[in-house]
């Protein structure tokens, strides 16, 4: 016979290790499983409670959850009371138990006595999933409007469940709305709850007018239970009823997004609660969920740097958790208020001091999303501080955080190189190898004095003392030994001071070293290059070196064995003029956005690097990408582009062509011909026509010498025209034809070409789009869609070479029309709509969508 609960109690407490309380609850459990099969119903109640206590002991107890199920169906308030707490502590809603218990859920709901229906509404709102929520909703609705406080609190309970699971069930928010009249603090709380929660969802945002309705008596509420206290009963800590003046700050947040009129009717309460609740944990709690409704609503300037300064506040308490959710909600705030969070920067850096580590990564999260432009030389220092001794699961994000502000923020490029350069220092082997690439191209952009002063510095820390700290920095020692051995002259020559056969020979001594002790493949690659490298600028210690690349001939690694192997061959003839030439000084290195995130929504940043205008800075040419043949195009693409076919083009689409920097491309106005046929309404506006010397204009223009470039001449100009910089794009088709103006922007000028191919064929027309680049980086990804009225037929797009445009180039796309489709006999005049999408360098990509009706037709 198993003993009673007490005495279970007392053994567990007597138990002097863990074993000996396993060994009483062993005992106990299989005591119970005796009595379970022997059907002892005497002792049902009090072996379930016993369940109970191993259970939150944290022990196995899943055998005896049938018999809470036959506890809770019994006739006695005593047996269900147990059932029902057992049911909610032994089982969760994902059990297979629940199918069996929910036809007495329904049949408890409708017993006579208060205190069943009681239970069966509490397990309800504790176990409920969504198949229980669907079937049980409307038996739980009809509690709501119940006439017993008690029965309400738990339905509202209960359907907050329900619409948890179920968040379409919202039919029932109407008998809800004159709930903030009821005098029962409880009943308020639960119905505020669950009307909360509906309303977020999707079904219960048509519902917020109606509780919009509302907002005086629930303004008037909070101010009661500020000014008027209703009793001492609902007191915590000198503060009327915390718990309701919470429920009413979350309504009037939900009821007060996004609405200007409701916002401006709590304002004045919000900064009452704001500036009057006591402190101390229950009065931060309140004034915490003030600011959140603050910052949430439509609140003016003033209200929302009183709730900033409130949250700032908090970050002075000791108290982590304070701390912890003040940041978070800071974080939010940026979006809204960046300059009332900017204000309080130094409050939140010291949070990178704090011990508790969840701190640290909220704050540094939030100083990320405070660094711009104006303050970006303060943050910035502060973040390498810190990464001067965060801890080593920090350092990683950290790094990657640093390198993206600055390259996003840089004010200058030397600053952003100092700041690459502690980067790759300081967070040892969690550098990223994009922090490396990209401080070796800045070096490369630099000015000679600039150069030396960033390699001294790097050369300095690679050559120290070589311990296994210093081999983990695989980042600083390739920028280190790369920049050595390219620059290593120039260095010597800085410092006119130092004999320039033993600064070599120490270069030779450290590469050696650093090649012999790492293991990374990469270093030991850069190495090689670094030692040909100053044994053609120094050749005294070319002896030095040749032993060197002797010993890699055999390395496992077959790239060291084969440039080791070559290396030697250069360096063992009398003429080092192969050696030179292949450890000539690398030309300046195209800096691109090797960190940027891709952030949704973030605002563009105009990139800071203009390399391309520094003094003795030279020139990067645009690598022409390799020709690729272009999939034969068929018309059916223009379904999901025009809402058609190729014969007729979507109907209500817009010909306004969007520039660059989101305004619209100008329009002159509507010629005749009207496009009911292909829009399916009014004409749209032909695009623009570009002035003759617009592409001229600008800098990087197809001119040579004073000589200027006229797109519309009848001719285009030669290949030896061409400026030598600018790999110009040969077109397959040839460029002949009367010019037609078609579009232009900042970025391009769009010109058709017409011509007649077929002389025996009158409605054959050969149209070759021209995309001449007018901008300063090439236009990559180029892609012309096009779609013609029903009186024309388009036959074919024409494969091309490539799609880019380089600086100072241009891009072709032909296609055939056929003017005479449904007996226009060729009457009418070409339009065509267009929609060119294309990317300017690094940046967003474009999309224009214009419509060209100067096209003229083939039968003059």
């Amino acid at each position: 016979m198993s003993c009673k609960l007490k005495d279970l109690i007392r053994g567990v407490r007597n138990a002097k290790t863990a074993a000996d309380e396993r060994a009483v609850i062993a005992k106990e459990c299989a005591a119970i499983r005796t009595a379970f099969k022997e059907g002892k119903d005497q002792y049902r109640c009090r072996n379930v409670s016993k369940l109970v206590y191993i259970h939150l002991l944290g022990h196995p107890t899943e055998f005896g959850q049938m018999e809470c199920i036959r506890l809770m169906t019994g006739e006695q308030f005593v047996e269900k009371r147990i059932g029902y707490l057992a049911l909610s502590l032994l089982v969760d809603e994902t059990s297979d138990v629940l199918t069996l218990v929910e036809n007495h859920f329904k049949l408890d709901l409708a017993n006579n006595q208060e205190h069943v229906q009681a239970l069966a509404l509490g397990a309800i709102a504790n176990l409920a999933g969504e198949d229980m929520a669907r079937g049980m909703g409307n038996q739980v609705e009809r509690f709501l409007d119940h006439n017993s406080p008690n029965l309400r609190k738990k339905a509202f309970l209960a359907m907050l469940r329900i619409v948890r699971k179920v968040p379409s069930m919202t039919d029932f928010l109407p008998k809800l709305t004159n709930i903030l009249s009821e005098k029962s603090h409880g009943v308020v709380i639960s119905a505020l709850a669950l009307i909360v929660q509906t309303l977020e969802t999707e079904d219960g945002k048509e519902h917020i007018p109606a509780f919009r309705a509302k907002l005086p008596l629930a303004v008037t509420t909070l101010k009661q239970l500020i000014m008027n206290p209703y009793g001492a009963e609902y007191e915590v800590q000198g503060i009327v009823d915390p718990f309701l003046q919470v429920k009413l700050l979350q309504f009037l947040r939900v009821i007060g997004t996004g609405d200007e009129a409701a916002s401006c009717a709590m304002n004045d309460v919000l900064a009452q609660i704001a500036t009057n609740t006591e402190k101390g944990a229950v009065g931060d709690a309140i004034r915490y969920e003030c600011c959140n409704t603050i910052i949430a609503i439509e609140s003016d300037s003033n209200l929302r740097v009183l709730g900033v300064n409130i949250l700032a506040k908090f970050l002075a308490t000791r108290d982590n958790n304070t701390r912890y959710v003040a940041l978070n909600t800071l974080t939010k705030v940026v979006e809204k208020d960046f300059q009332a969070v900017q204000q309080h920067k130094n409050t939140i850096v010291d949070c990178l001091m704090d011990i508790d580590v969840s701190i640290r990564r909220r704050a540094l999260d939030l100083i990320y999303s405070l660094v711009n432009a104006h303050n970006i030389r303060l943050l910035v220092p502060d973040l390498i501080n810190y990464l001067s001794f965060a801890d080593s699961e920090f350092k990683e994000d950290l790094t990657t955080k640093i390198c993206t502000a600055s390259e996003r923020y840089a004010p200058s490029s030397q600053w952003h190189v100092d700041i690459l350069t502690e980067v790759v220092i300081l967070a040892g082997p969690h550098a990223p190898e994009t922090a490396a690439n990209k401080l070796i191209a800045l070096i490369t952009q630099s000015e000679p004095e600039m150069q030396c002063l960033s390699i001294d510095k790097l050369w300095g820390e690679a050559s120290g003392t070589l311990d296994g700290a210093l081999l983990a920095k695989e980042s600083l020692l390739l920028v280190s030994v790369w920049c050595i051995g390219e620059y290593c002259d120039i260095v010597q020559a800085r410092h006119p001071e130092k004999d320039a056969q033993t600064f070599a020979e120490n270069i030779v001594t450290t590469v050696t070293r650093i090649l012999s002790n790492t293991d990374s493949l990469n270093v030991k690659q850069y190495c090689l290059n670094a030692l040909l490298k100053v044994a053609v600028r120094f050749p005294n210690v070319k002896i030095l070196i040749i032993p060197t690349f002797d010993v890699y001939q055999s390395a496992l690694e077959l790239e060291l064995q084969q440039r080791a192997w070559e290396y030697l061959q250069m360096l063992d003839r009398d003429d080092l003029s192969i050696a030179s030439a292949a450890a000539d000084r690398m030309p300046a290195l195209e800096t691109t956005n090797l960190m940027r995130e891709s952030i949704a929504g973030s605002p563009t940043v105009p990139s800071v690097d203009s390399f391309s205008s520094r003094p003795g800075a030279q020139a990067v040419q645009p690598v022409q990408p390799p020709a690729r043949e272009q999939p034969k195009q068929d018309n059916s693409f223009l379904d999901g582009i025009f809402g058609s076919s190729a014969k007729s083009a979507a109907t209500d689409f817009s010909a306004t062509a969007t520039a660059p920097g989101g305004g619209a491309a100008p329009q002159p106005a509507a010629t005749s011909f009207s496009l009911d046929d292909i829009f399916g309404g009014a004409g749209a506006p032909a695009p623009a026509q570009p002035p003759a010397a617009a592409v001229a204009g600008s800098s990087n223009s197809n001119a040579v010498g004073n000589a200027s470039f006229d797109p519309f001449s009848s001719d285009l100009p030669t290949q030896s025209q061409q400026p030598p910089q600018a790999a110009r794009f040969t077109p397959t088709l040839p460029l002949l034809g009367e010019p037609v103006e078609g579009f232009q922007n900042s970025h391009l000028q769009l010109v058709f070409y017409v011509t007649r191919p077929n002389p025996t064929s009158v409605h054959d027309v050969l149209l070759e789009a021209v995309v001449y680049n007018k901008c300063n980086t090439p236009l990559n990804d180029i892609e012309l869609l096009a779609a013609v009225t029903r009186t024309a037929v388009l036959k074919e797009m024409h494969a091309t070479q490539s799609d880019q445009a380089p600086v100072g180039g241009y891009a072709v796309q032909a296609m055939s029309i056929n003017n005479n489709n449904n007996g226009s006999n060729g009457q009418q005049p070409i339009v065509i709509k267009i929609r060119l999408g294309y990317t300017p360098g690094a940046a967003a990509r474009e999309q224009l969508e214009f419509v060209v009706k100067k096209l003229p037709n083939t039968c003059s």
